[in-house]
């Protein structure tokens, strides 16, 4: 049993539970149910919603980011406003241009006069995601590493975006 548990822990996304279910589908109706039944299973993935925050400070790119994922730039009538000063000022959803399940929300930035670490999670409803993408400038600061603390306490996977970096590296 030790060498199931070894083989099974290299699969991030699916629990024991489900690789045991496949199996006994594959062991009671063979190959060709099997099929079938792994289409269904992703026709069922398919209508997962995923919702992705866009959090980190203000003034690194995370509006403009949400513009370029939707494919629009900042003169388009539906892209989200861009600035380097607080600029967003409550959490807004933008739905993935070809995929409606999944939502991008663009959140105000951590650590700002509108948006302090004490009540910042709350403000921005941090539990309701499922993905964060914590965007950070020039260097990793201490509010980003709060954020991806915070989301690791959650049991949540992030990415830290690093921006302006032909900035940094034109300087």
């Amino acid at each position: 049993m030790a060498e199931k548990s070894q083989e099974t822990s290299k699969y991030q996304f699916i629990r024991e539970e489900e690789l045991e279910e496949y199996e006994a589908y594959y062991k009671q109706y063979g190959f060709g149910q099997f099929a079938e039944f792994m289409a269904n299973k992703i026709k069922e993935a398919e209508n997962v919603t995923v919702k992705i925050a866009v959090t980190g400070m203000a003034g690194t790119g995370k509006s403009v980011f949400v513009n370029t994922f939707r494919g629009l730039t900042a003169d388009d009538r539906d892209a989200t406003e861009a600035g380097s000063i607080e600029t967003t000022a409550v959490p807004k959803e933008y739905q993935h241009p070809n995929n409606k399940n999944i939502t991008l929300w663009d959140l105000p930035g951590v650590g700002t006069s509108k948006f302090k670490k004490d009540d910042y999670l709350e403000k921005v409803n941090f539990g309701s995601y499922d993905f964060f993408l914590i965007f950070t400038k020039s260097r990793i600061l201490e509010d980003d590493v709060w954020l991806a603390k915070k989301a690791q306490l959650r049991g949540k996977k992030y990415f830290i975006v690093r921006t302006h970096i032909d900035v940094d590296v034109e300087s």
